[in-house]
């Protein structure tokens, strides 16, 4: 990760300082299109070359999306097919290659192997739609060019929106919100390096992981995996957490105010709050740009709900795991969103009982019962590289009787 390099660290701090204070106002957002793109190019010269180019094809397209004619809903589609297809490309080209060829294939590993392929693309896919929806009426290719390639975020998100990426920048020198964003970027660091990779990957990943993996069957104790899966779910706050500080910080060191992924969602007391404070960048796309439009046209609440998250899933990684993960959480929110409408009408009728469990209990035991949710659904994903797809899938699901059988 790009953000782990010493010289990235060190000419970001040094690039901040330039931006505020050597590089006149006008220029600076050219300042920072160039600096970003220069990085690209040293990591990944013919891949940065595609991006512009398919930069400028989606700026393109949103030009003719704009004009108000009876082709407008056809070149959307037409747009949004080919952004999934140089998705599905960027993502599993390498993999595919690598099967064929029984080997890593150094051309694809090395230069054509895309980052921040998954959030770039999510990003124009919601730009070109945003056109289409009248939201972006006046754009410029050198706008676009800077909102994607933008480095502090390119690698690992957070999904910020076109709209929104100028309308929080910041144009003048703001002392406590470059000394905010250090801090953030150390917070970052901390959780990466320190709480991650010197704790939770020693004991998590290179300890527990392997040997319940080794030994999944009806005679694990239901404790040891119950802590697996609690750290599972910690383990993947903090990484994407961490990832999230780092960005947000980086972009505060130039004035920019990018959307917040994480808000503490291991606090919260329902799964609904849950997935309103986890990758809120991620699951706010997906509500506006699978689940409403879905919603619109089959007026199907769990069928909107259900294919927001197998998107979900299948944006991290195409495999049938990710997508139970997504059916998993889909399937927990339209039972608390039942069990919220069966216990409101039961308090309705006898509100004496309303009240009866106090208030720190009743929050306690909802953080409990969501964090365990949440957390076996990371069953899923941790057991990934048992063997074929199928095992994995039936690996995570004896994981979890495990526990109450």
């Amino acid at each position: 990760m790009i953000f782990f390099n010493e010289f990235f660290v060190f000419s970001m701090l040094i690039a901040s300082l330039l931006y505020w204070f050597a590089v006149p106002s006008k220029f600076r957002a050219t300042f920072i299109t160039s600096t970003s793109i220069c990085a690209l190019a040293w990591l990944q010269p013919i891949f940065t070359v595609i991006l512009i180019g398919l930069i400028f094809a989606v700026y393109l397209a949103g030009l003719q999306i704009a004009k108000e004619d009876n082709q407008k809903v056809k070149k959307l589609m037409t747009t949004l097919i080919s952004l999934t297809i140089f998705l599905l490309l960027g993502k599993y080209a390498h993999a595919i290659f690598t099967k064929i060829f029984s080997q890593e294939v150094f051309f694809f590993k090395m230069i054509i192997v895309p980052l921040g392929i998954s959030y770039l693309s999510f990003k124009l896919i919601a730009f070109v739609i945003d056109v289409y929806r009248g939201i972006i009426t006046n754009f410029k290719f050198m706008e676009l060019l800077c909102f994607i390639v933008f480095l502090p975020t390119f690698p690992a998100g957070p999904i910020e929106r076109f709209q929104n990426f100028e309308s929080k920048h910041e144009t003048t020198f703001n002392s406590s919100s470059y000394i905010s964003g250090l801090k953030r970027i150390i917070i970052g660091y901390f959780k990466k390096v320190v709480l991650i990779n010197l704790f939770l990957t020693e004991y998590l990943i290179k300890y527990l992981q392997p040997e319940l993996l080794s030994n999944i069957g009806w005679d694990l104790p239901a404790s040891k995996i119950i802590i697996f899966l609690l750290g599972a779910l910690l383990y993947s706050y903090l990484d994407l957490s961490s990832y999230a500080d780092i960005a947000i910080g980086y972009s505060k060191l130039f004035g920019y105010n990018i959307i917040e992924d994480m808000n503490l969602p291991i606090f919260r007391s329902n799964l609904s709050q849950y997935w309103n404070c986890w990758h809120i960048s991620l699951s706010s796309w997906c509500r506006n740009y699978i689940y409403f439009p879905v919603l619109g046209s089959t007026r199907r609440n769990n069928f909107a709900l259900y294919s927001s998250f197998i998107i979900m899933g299948l944006w991290h990684n195409l495999t049938i795991n990710w997508i139970l993960w997504g059916l998993w959480h889909a399937s927990g929110l339209i039972l608390f969103s039942k069990w919220s409408k069966i216990k409101k009408k039961f308090f309705k009728k006898h509100k004496k009982f309303k009240n009866i469990m106090p208030r720190p209990v009743g929050y306690t035991l909802g953080v409990s019962l969501t964090c365990l949710y949440s957390s076996l659904g990371f069953a899923f994903i941790f057991v990934e590289g048992m063997g074929s797809q199928l095992q994995n899938s039936l690996g995570a699901l004896q994981l979890i009787l495990s526990i109450f059988i």
